[in-house]
């Protein structure tokens, strides 16, 4: 006899209390914004915050900082923190991957802004010849995470100096606003014996940094290269070619295709050595043939097509209104991963039409369905690929609405 399959649900809502500790201060829901996905790690629960409105000015009594925050899985009252401000308020953890883990059960961030930093700050660091992430001040960065068997604490962190890319350091970034917060970190699996992640942010660079090098602290990443005019606000989707090629797509003013390799000199470069680790996918070039008009598309997710998995289909949404739209409210497109060309535009015709999306849509890539989150519910498209003839792509629509 079969049985059909049951669904176990289980309410559980204990409240996040941590009172601090040396060199960490008192976390204070009242004072935090929750965005950033929850990865489940070594059976725990892990979810970043970040600031709400500044709070930190509004209300003092409400400082608000970036938190990583775990809870074990199987009884959520079992809790660890770590913030990534010690000495300023900010640095607020918001992109949309949350929290990212290796197989060591190392957890990555990228942060945001620190808030209301006076000249001081900075003079001082300036005298004393340090940067925010030698206090303990990890903001507008990347940090790395460990649990030591008693707490929760960073191990790693990196912060932009004035090499590579756009050459903007994170005094720079700082007053302007262009948080290397806006894009999750990607893990990367082990390119020629070496750990790697990646980030971008909205200067437009991307990094690539040394998970098993603590990161590089203060400019020291790997490579760095200006991949768009504008910013990137994503989570990275992940591709690894038959032969090998790791390949890293980002959405910012177009959706990028960057090649992680070895240059050819040397694999031990400094950030000022001639060469990159980051080149562009498509015959040197980082952009395919999709052109956001907005600074509003998604982050990009990777369909294979077993067993012909070199064909696969890169699939990224952009609303491009507020307001509803029968074609021209959001469009959903499907790239071909190995060329970069479009072989699936839903604004061709009226029956592929995605509808209305919010800001930042999500996609998730199941088998040959690709669903979408819209204004109303969801979208599933499912995608009949023939390989070697990109053209040949057909696509079911349906939308379930939701109350």
């Amino acid at each position: 006899m079969q049985f059909p399959p049951v669904l176990v649900v289980f309410q559980a809502r204990p409240q996040l209390v941590d009172p601090g500790a040396q060199h960490r201060p008192q976390f204070d829901p009242y004072s935090l914004d929750q965005r950033g996905g929850l990865n489940l790690v070594g059976g725990w629960v892990y979810v970043v915050f970040s600031d709400i409105y500044g709070y930190d000015i509004e209300l003092p009594e409400h400082a608000a900082r970036g938190w990583i925050v775990g809870c074990k899985a199987n009884d959520l009252s079992d809790q660890r923190y770590a913030s990534v401000t010690r000495t300023v308020h900010g640095g607020g953890m918001w992109a949309a991957g949350g929290v990212s883990a290796d197989a060591r059960n190392r957890l990555y961030a990228a942060t945001g802004t620190g808030l209301a930093l006076p000249a001081k700050y900075w003079g001082d660091l300036a005298v004393k010849k340090k940067h925010p992430g030698d206090l303990g001040d990890y903001f507008m960065g990347v940090v790395q995470a460990e649990y030591n068997g008693t707490d929760l604490h960073i191990i790693g962190w990196y912060q932009p100096s004035n090499h590579g890319g756009t050459g903007h350091d994170i005094k720079w970034i700082q007053e302007n606003d262009n948080d290397l917060g806006s894009c999750s970190v990607l893990v990367l699996n082990e390119i020629y014996g070496r750990n790697f992640v990646l980030t971008s942010g909205k200067d437009g660079d991307a990094y690539l940094l040394d998970a098993d090098a603590a990161l590089g602290h203060y400019g020291g990443h790997v490579d760095r290269v200006k991949v768009f005019d504008g910013n990137a606000v994503s989570a990275p989707a992940y591709w690894q070619t038959s032969d090998g090629d790791h390949v890293v797509f980002l959405a910012g003013t177009t959706l990028a295709a960057l090649k992680i390799a070895r240059p050819p000199r040397s694999a031990k470069i400094k950030p000022s050595a001639p060469g990159h680790w980051i080149t562009g996918f498509y015959k040197g070039q980082f952009d395919s043939k999709v052109r956001f008009v907005t600074t509003w598309a998604g982050s990009p997710v990777v369909a294979t097509n077993p067993p012909h998995d070199d064909d696969a289909l890169v699939w990224v949404a952009e609303p491009l209104h507020d307001t509803p739209g029968p074609t021209n409210s959001g469009v959903l497109f499907a790239l071909r991963a190995l060329t970069g060309e479009i072989v699936f535009d839903s604004r061709v015709r009226v029956a592929d039409s995605v509808g209305p999306l919010p800001h930042f849509p999500s996609l998730t890539a199941a088998g040959s369905f690709v669903f979408v989150g819209t204004n109303y519910g969801y979208a599933c498209y499912e995608h009949r690929w023939v390989a070697k003839k990109p053209k040949v792509v057909k696509v079911k629509r349906k939308v379930k609405r939701t109350a």
